[in-house]
């Protein structure tokens, strides 16, 4: 039950300790209740969400729970019995264990970590001065993860019966004289420390410390480094399909490698530059098909709100195309990574990014400090977001959204690199006040894209055999999405005044100090 007494979690590597113990808590009469096996099975998504909210799901016999890492506190749980359980929060049964993790994954699927098995003996222990009556259990358990299995401490979990911890720090005191040291109440992180697994290992984020007084082209290196570890990071889940967010972040680290050619051109030799800016973009090319098929498919039930019922089963067909539509276009996806493409890529990158030392004689600022190039950077990408969203009229056209929204992403990416360097306060404002002008600038794109996607399906409806209410559905969504964007640009001046402020040039002014 959520909120209930959790208990406190001791451990040893020292039989003796253990067996003290219950000699001492029993005066060497009573016995452990016999064995039950015990089994705990640990999930988070990819990019440890649940891990950095301080939370931890684990499966304890089918019964989901999710936990307060800090506290073992139960907030929420499940019971499984034996279904099929679907790696999206979304498709859940409905309850409060379905909500929280929907809110902290969001669309990513939830992966297993690792594993504990082992056996409990039980031992009651009755406090002797105020009677309050204690639970011990005994665990012994092996960690695994896939067919490795590793050993871990003997642990001691004592909870109140009656939920009051009447004569706890008298029994606590007795645990740890035997020996026995506090563990996390979850076993979480000994368990991936035993599997050797590092929590948070993974971020999509940009996280380079940078030194400002070492030369330029060193900096780059290194950024361009962990984006390339990004991305390595990202293709198996892309081949297997996992998630979505795998290709996603996959496209967000080809995109910034691409936006730091361009804001260290200075830094980085022409023929370098040309060379991997041509070769990541086709990368780009190859996993955009995907990704706008998928962009579709996260929205539609979004979409079945905008679409009257008597055309709900032609939006299901509609959507049924797309989702087979996706099915081809990862399928062709795939046949390009196995032919070497993203490897070929990233090999000669790699390569290229080990004789940047030899950069200074070929670009005139690869030799610069790198926090005097970051001043400049940031704000040459701060003042062309100006200059675009300035010259956009009453009626903004696609084509100056467009040009804005990638100016708006190279000022983000150019933040970003120097976070390290930046006023932290500075910082999180800029990004606050940018994210509200990339989301609507993002979701016009969108649309647009969704928009032209609708209408080429109606041109080809022979071809694909959709219904007439497939058509009818892809008119009627066509038409909402069209007034959607009407809207977005109406809302644009707004959004965009708010940028365009003296106190967000000044926070750029002072972000490096």
């Amino acid at each position: 039950m959520a909120g209930q007494a959790t208990p406190r979690v001791f451990g040893t590597l020292d039989d003796r300790a253990r067996d003290s113990l219950v000699r001492v808590l029993t005066g060497g009469e009573a016995e452990l209740s016999s064995r039950r096996p015990v089994a705990h099975h640990f999930f988070d998504t990819f990019d440890w969400r649940l891990y950095g909210r301080g939370l931890a799901l684990v499966s304890e016999n089918r019964l989901f729970r999710l936990r307060d890492r800090r506290t073992g506190e139960i907030l929420a749980e499940h019971a499984a019995n034996g279904e099929y359980v679907s790696p999206f929060a979304a498709d859940w049964e409905p309850g409060e264990l379905r909500d929280r993790l929907r809110k902290a994954v969001k669309v990513r699927a939830l992966i297993h970590l690792v594993s504990m098995e082992g056996t409990a003996r039980g031992l009651d222990h009755t406090d002797p001065k105020t009677g309050g009556l204690w639970r011990l259990e005994f665990q012994e358990w092996q960690v695994v993860r896939g067919e490795r299995e590793f050993d871990f401490p003997h642990v001691v979990a004592a909870h109140p019966v009656d939920g009051r911890p009447k004569g706890g720090k008298r029994l606590v005191k007795r645990i740890r004289a035997a020996g026995l040291r506090s563990l996390p109440p979850t076993l979480l992180e000994p368990a991936l420390l035993v599997a050797r697994i590092r929590p948070g290992a993974y971020t999509g984020k940009v996280r380079v410390k940078i030194d400002p007084d070492r030369p330029a082209h060193e900096t780059v290196t290194r950024l361009a480094e962990h984006l390339a570890d990004t991305l390595t990071a990202n293709l198996g889940g892309m081949r297997q399909d996992v998630d979505t967010e795998f290709l996603h972040d996959a496209r967000v680290a080809m995109r910034r490698t691409r936006t730091l050619l361009s804001l260290f051109r200075a830094v980085i030799p022409k023929s370098v530059r040309k060379e991997f800016n041509d070769r990541f973009r086709d990368l780009g090319a190859i996993t955009g098909p995907v990704r706008d098929l998928d962009v579709h498919l996260l929205r539609y039930a979004e979409y079945r709100t905008m679409v009257p019922r008597k055309h709900q089963a032609g939006l299901h067909e509609l959507f049924a195309l797309v989702a087979r539509n996706r099915a081809e276009a990862h399928a062709m996806l795939i046949a390009r990574m196995d032919a070497g493409d993203f490897d070929a890529v990233l090999r000669d990158w790699r390569k290229a990014l080990e004789s940047s030392d030899t950069w200074e004689g070929e670009a005139r600022e690869a030799g610069k400090p790198s926090g005097n190039l970051a001043v400049r950077i940031v704000r040459k990408a701060h003042h062309r977001v100006l200059e675009l969203g300035r010259a956009v009229g009453d009626d903004p056209a696609d084509k100056d959204l467009h040009r804005l929204r990638i100016a708006g992403k190279k000022f983000r990416y150019a933040l970003e690199f120097h976070r390290s360097l930046a006023d932290r306060s500075a910082y999180a404002d800029l990004l606050s006040v940018m994210k509200n002008l990339q989301d609507l600038l993002g979701e016009h794109n969108d649309l647009a894209v969704q928009g032209s996607d609708l209408a080429t399906l109606g041109e080809r409806s022979d071809d694909l055999g959709l219904t007439k209410a497939a058509l009818r559905a892809a008119r009627v969504l066509s038409k909402r999405l069209t007034a959607r964007r009407a809207e977005l640009k109406t809302e644009f001046a707004v959004v965009f005044g708010e940028f365009d402020t003296k106190k967000t040039a000044g926070k750029v002014r002072r972000l490096f100090g």
